[in-house]
């Protein structure tokens, strides 16, 4: 079975419809908007839509996963290494 096109996340309305429509299991969140992002001297502006989707997107899925009684939620993070940890990611 084909999964369902990803909704709009802004958009909490679509969002619990399609979270209630497909009654899923789990949830694994993943999105961005980071696709041809290429100008890294304006992050800011690059990032805006990413940053969207990593609060308002991911209140609207939890909202509707919880609405939706899916068990398990999971959002990966990324963890790159800085100059604190000394190259270690952790």
């Amino acid at each position: 079975m084909e999964p369902p096109p990803a909704p709009p996340l802004a958009d909490p309305h679509a969002t619990r419809k399609a979270v209630l429509d497909t009654k899923p299991d789990a949830i694994v969140h993943q999105a961005t908007a980071l696709a041809g992002l290429i100008d890294f001297r304006h992050f800011d502006q690059s990032f805006t839509q990413t940053n969207r989707l990593r609060t308002e997107g991911t209140d609207a899925l939890l909202a509707a996963a919880e609405a939706a009684g899916v068990g398990r939620f999971r959002r990966p993070e990324l963890r790159l290494p800085s100059v604190r940890t000394r190259g270690r990611a952790d």
